[in-house]
Parts: structure tokens; sequence; C-alpha cells
């Protein structure tokens, strides 16, 4: 057995011995394998023929192109020239291969193989995998199924493993008999001798059958197995004690004496496990003996594009077959992975759709610079695609529309958009790549997200601070176990698929949702009585587009909304911009300004918003129901009439922080002793206390601000309810001129 990674640059003298000059290809002095899988070919004439050649994925290379070595280890581990032979292996510092390495090349050899295997069964047109087959394949009774001479091989391997009961009882019946006499054959045979009366048979004959079929049978089966063991350097253990036929005896065999002598004794069997192991060992003997004479003698399994393979085992085990035909996008691109699952935000029962793209690099590799760009369009292509599905009724589309958008709501996916706020849900959006376990284990997937500082999470917007705008997308990556990816889809275990499904999702959702959670604080808002929530969206959209979104079920309570902010100080630590700062770096990027002015603003939408809503915290994916009904009995609404005396305290509300509004903040009174507000042009909502001194302003843009008298307030006026006890004061609402 030899091992070739992909796309490892082989000096050509290295693999001379391993394939045929025809299957060897230059380039830039060197010889680069380009695909993966499985090659034998048992009329070659090079030092290595008749031996199995495994090509392996670039995965099991780190960055330094080292094999058994961590992913930053430049001298460690072994040279994929190294193990070329794991049997022989032995490099100048005098290191070889340990037991467990060993075992682990000849088992990655064999998954890898059964994982090609299943790609071609499920994908009869591709042409990603070349087979030597051409498609064709001969099937043993039940469950064993042959494409190849390996496949031949495997399943006498594995009815070893799966049958040792068979062989028990074969073993049994074999003896059961043996040490009884057969005196009739003594008497009429042997000599005897009378002793005392009493004959005395030195040579007694036993029991036994001149011709035994089933221990011919097994005695070949068990031949097979040491040759396979000798040969191709597979571990089997062989018991029984049976004697073995090997060397030229077992050659013949292999010529074709084999398949004859077996055609010859076929009809002896008759149960199912015996004709099984019959079948299994005329289809080793005929596969080699037809390799034998074969003209080419070749015998391959090769994925010449192993990065579609990849991407057909991460969609087969964590996508939706249903939405397949949906991955293909107007402008002729696919995306790799398209699924649907629980929102991010939502808590109404609605989902969401979640898209994927899988990455096929070697071990350290990062991102091209393609990937980040194209992924941001397919979701910007999800969210068109998801507009022309649902932005109409049903009885308001064509009934290809109805057709298109049926599997979507069935899977409880509805408009992204929300009519109210105008805001937009959020798409779960990633990659996934594969890493190889420092283990060397198939059983943990060990699906991680990689972090910010690992390249982990990219971030695109036409708006800062506006988490439900369309136009602002955040992507993750997360890294997976490439041997249990290939694993459990060679195993095709259907239970183990759908649990590890749920379980990867669950870590998709939770490990995106804590990307935003760190970028952004959520807060739940309930109208105050009166309010209009729409109307007071349309009026104040420059200000909460983009911030708002209506995630939660309509329980026929009050209808609740969210609003989400920028979380400044997880953004950008350390960067509040202080006149101290500013005399020391002089705020080289702009950052401490930009977390200033996101601050601000932050403060003047919160204002605005508890204006008119009730306001809590709350966290991505939690029903705020019972947090705003408490935050409501703690703290209700003030009503302030005209006569009323104010307390102490101004709240100010501005859509531009303007210096108007930071002068009120800051003093506590309107600073302004004229009929005119120089800075009053820039603030759409003012509110002051109605105190001596204080003054009312209607403010339009473009227009002169004007002061109002207590005889000027609308008969409404009154009505208003303030967001705090604590901070008695009149509002006037602008009506655009």
């Amino acid at each position: 057995m030899k091992i070739l990674v992909e796309e490892y640059a082989y000096d050509k003298e290295v693999v001379r011995n391993v394939l045929p000059e025809s299957h060897v290809f230059l380039t830039n002095g060197k010889v680069k394998i380009e695909y993966v899988g499985y090659y034998h070919n048992a009329n070659s004439t090079a030092e290595g023929k008749d031996d199995f050649v495994f090509f392996l994925p670039k995965v099991v290379l780190n960055k330094h192109n080292r094999v058994f070595a961590d992913e930053n280890d430049a001298i460690g581990g072994f040279s994929p020239e190294d193990v070329l032979d794991p049997d022989n292996v032995k490099t100048a510092d005098g290191r070889t291969l340990s037991e467990e390495q060993r075992k682990f090349l000849y088992e990655f050899s064999v998954w890898i193989y059964r994982a090609l295997a299943h790609y071609v069964e499920t994908h009869e047109e591709t042409d990603a995998v070349w087979s030597s087959n051409d498609g064709k394949s001969g099937t043993f009774r039940r469950k064993y199924v042959t494409n190849t001479f390996l496949d031949v091989i495997l399943a006498l391997i594995r009815f070893n493993r799966e049958n040792q009961d068979y062989f028990l009882f074969k073993v049994k019946e074999k003896h059961s008999g043996l040490n009884k006499i057969s005196w009739a054959r003594t008497i009429a045979r042997s000599p005897a001798f009378v002793s005392d009366g009493v004959p005395v048979y030195l040579e007694p004959v036993n029991k036994k059958r001149s011709i035994d079929f089933d221990e011919e049978l097994l005695v070949l089966y068990y031949s097979i197995l040491d040759y396979v063991r000798s040969h191709y350097g597979f571990r089997v253990k062989i018991g029984m004690g049976y004697e073995l036929i090997t060397g030229d005896r077992f050659q013949r065999y292999l010529d074709g004496y084999g398949a004859a002598r077996l055609r010859q004794i076929k009809y002896k069997y008759f149960s199912d496990r015996d004709l099984m192991l019959w079948e299994l060992c005329f289809a080793f003997f005929d596969k080699a003996h037809q390799a034998n004479i074969a003209s080419s003698g070749e015998d391959y399994l090769l994925a010449k594009s192993f990065d579609r393979v990849f991407e057909a085992m991460i969609d087969e085990l964590l996508g939706d077959s249903q939405f397949a035909l949906h991955k293909e996008l107007a402008d002729g691109k696919e995306i790799d992975h398209l699924y649907v699952d629980d929102s991010l935000t939502r808590t109404d029962g609605w989902r969401t759709l979640c898209i994927a793209d899988s990455k096929y690099y070697k071990a350290g590799n990062s991102l091209n610079d393609e990937s980040v760009p194209k992924q941001f369009t397919y979701a910007r292509d999800m969210l068109q695609l998801d507009v022309d599905l649902f932005l109409y009724d049903e009885d308001d589309v064509e009934d290809s529309v109805k057709k298109r958008r049926k599997p979507f709501a069935d899977a409880k996916v509805r408009l992204l958009r929300d009519k109210v706020t105008e805001g937009y849900d959020i798409i779960p959006n990633f990659f996934i790549s594969a890493t190889m376990d420092e283990g060397l284990g198939y059983d943990d997937a060990k699906l991680r997200a990689r972090h910010f500082d690992d390249g982990g999470e990219h971030h695109s917007a036409h708006f800062e601070n506006r988490l439900f705008d369309r136009d602002t997308m955040i992507l993750s990556h997360f890294d997976v176990n490439f041997l249990y990816v290939v694993r459990l889809y060679a195993q095709n275990d259907d239970g183990e698929r759908a649990k590890w499904k749920r379980e990867a999702r669950e870590i998709f959702r939770k490990e995106i949702r804590g990307i935003i959670e760190n970028r952004y604080q959520l807060y739940a808002l309930m109208p105050h009585d009166g309010v209009d929530a729409q109307q007071f969206f349309q009026e104040n959209f420059k200000y909460t587009a983009g911030k708002v979104y209506s995630p939660y079920p309509d329980d026929g309570g009050k209808p609740i909304y969210a609003l989400a902010l920028q979380n400044v100080d997880k953004v950008f630590p350390d960067k509040r911009l202080t006149p101290d700062k500013m005399l020391s770096d002089g705020d080289p990027g702009g950052t401490g300004r930009q977390y200033t002015r996101i601050e601000e603003e932050n403060t003047a939408v919160k204002e605005l918003i508890e204006s008119a809503f009730y306001c809590v915290k709350i966290g991505f994916g939690e029903n705020p129901r019972s947090a705003l009904e408490k935050e409501l009995s703690e703290h209700p609404a003030a009503v302030h009439g005209p006569a009323a005396d104010a307390k102490a305290g101004v709240q100010v509300i501005s859509r531009v922080a303007g210096p108007l509004t930071q002068a009120i903040r800051k003093s506590g009174k309107c600073p302004c002793p004229e009929d005119q507000c120089p800075d009053a042009a820039s603030v759409r909502v003012l509110v002051v206390p109605f105190t001596q001194g204080a003054h009312l302003f209607r403010v339009a843009d473009g227009v002169a601000p004007v002061k109002l008298g207590v005889d000027e307030l609308p008969p409404d006026f009154s009505s208003v309810k303030f967001p705090s006890p604590d901070v008695l004061c009149w509002v006037w609402d602008v009506v655009e001129e």
C-alpha cells in the first residue's frame, strides 16, 4: 500500500515506482497529484506492481506540508515522502511511524474510499469522480455491493468481523463427531489381537468425510484474508487454525483456478451465509483474474474535484434537500448550503433562512479575497428571494410563485421584512472549514466558531448602527473535524446524522447570536397608551430605520417591538474620545470620534423611543412580555397638565444631537433668553420643563423656530403620558409645514 497526498509537489523519482508513466504529469519539474481516492494497477511495470495507491486529501497537511504535526509546526511530524510506504517509514533522524499513526493511514484511506463510493451512489451524473467501472456495479446478495477490487476486499474483511458466530458454529460442527470410532470400519479394515479373550484394535477408524466442502470454503476464505494482510497491509485477524494456501499455490488460484474451483463446489451450499461467503470468495478470485488478463489492469475511484465532494458531504449532513432548487440563483451562481432554522431574534415561531459555504483548504490556510464579498452577495440574493416570494399575500400572486414559496411556507418561513418597523430579520450566514483532529479521532465533530482575531467574523453595512437594515450583513466562520464528517457521511447512519444535524444547527445559532449580542444591545419596546407605534416609526423613520424590528408574537396584548443599538464599549474598546486622548495620539483612524458619535446617537435615539415606549433590556431570542409588564407596573407613565407645577428635571429628545440639546441636558434649563433659538432648526423634537423662564418651540426644517405661549398649546396636550414620574415635561411633536 502506498500513500500520496493531494496537491503536494513530489520529485518525479519518488512517484516513478508508484504510478505508471502515463499518470505522471510534471509541473515546474515536480509531480503534483490533483485527485483524491484509490488506484490499483495489477499490470504496472513499476517496482510497486500490484499495489494499492491511496491519494489522501490535502487536509492531512499543515501549512508547512507536514503530516502528523501541529498547524504551525514546520519541522515536526513527517513529510509526505516519509509516509509514502506506511510499513517502511524511517526518517533521516531515525523516527518511524507509531502503530497508531500507521493504523490511522490505513483506516483513513478506507474511509475516504467509502465516502467517494457513497458520493458516486448519490450523484449518478457527476463528473467530479472517475470510476474504472463507468457506473456499472455488481451486487452481492443482501448488503454487499462491489464496484472495484477494493470493494471486494473490504467486504471480505467486514464479513470476518461481523460473522464470528458463523465461523465458531462451523468449527464446532466440523469437530462434533471426529473422536467417535466407526466400529464397522475398524473391524473390517484394522487388524486386532486378543488379550485375555478380548479383541484389541490398535488403529481404530474415526468418522470423517473424505472431502469436507465446508472446510475447503473456509480454507479458501482465510487464505484470501492472509494474502490481503501480507500483500496489501490490511490489518486482519485470522483464527481457527486452518492450514492456509500460500505462495505459488495461492498464485495458481489467482491465475484462474480459484474461480474455477469455486464454481465446481457451489452446488454444496444452501444457507444464506454460506452463499454469501461463496460469492465474496468468487468475486475476489474473479476480480483478481480479470485484472491479470485485462489490457490495462487498472482499477480506480478518483475524485478530481474533491472540494465538490466535501461540499456534498456537508450539504447532505446539514442542509435541507427540499430547498435544493433554490440554491441556484438568477445570476447563475449557486449557494453551497441552504436550510431553515429557528430565527436568531424571533420568538413567535416563525423561522428564517440560513446559508453556508463549505471551504476545503489545507490546514491553516485562510479565505481568499473573493470568498467574503461573494458570501455577502449570496445573503442579499436570499433577501431578494424572500421578498419575491412573500411580499404579496397568497391570493395576489401567480401559481408559479405559490409553488416556489410552498416549501418555505411549510417550514414556517415568512417575509423577513417587518411592515410596521420596515426592519429586516438577520440571516445566519457562515463558512464551514475542514480541520484535522489532533487526536486523529472520528467520533467527535469538534465543531467550533472562529473568533474575531482568527478571522472568524466579517461585517458589511451601508449604515453603521443599523442591525435590522437589509444591507447589514454578519458573516461567521466554523471549523469541523474532517474525520468525523467523512465517517458520518460514509457510514450513512440516519439516526446519528439526524442527531448531529440538530446539535450542529444549535451550535451555529448559539455562536452567531453570541457574535450579535457582543456588538448590539437589544431592548424590548411596548408603546404607551394612545401611541400608534407604526405612525411613530414612520414619523421618526430617519432615526429608527434599521434599529427597530418586530420579532415577538402577537398574543393579544400590546404589540412589542425590538430596538438594537450598537454596544460601543465592546465594538470600540478603549476608544472613548477624551481631551487627553485627542492630545496624546490625535485619534488615529478616527475610531474615537466614531465611538463618541455612536454613543451620542444611541442616547438620543433611546430618549426619543422612551418618550413613547416602555423600554427594557432583553436578550436575543427571549420573550420580553413579562419584563415589560413588570416595568409598566413599577413605573407607570405620568400625566402633567397645564396648571400643574413641574418638578426639577429636563428631558431632551433630539434627532440630531446638536449644541442646543447638549446645553439643555447639562444645565437643566433652556439657555435661550430670546424668542429665537439659534440651533433649534437642527432639533426635531424638543422637550423642556414648563416653568417660569422656559419656553416651547415649534420647529420645522428650513423655518425659523416659533415660541409658543400657554394659550397656544394643543387642546389634547394634557393627555400626553411621559416615560417617568421623575421627569414631568411637555412634549411637542413637530408637524412638517
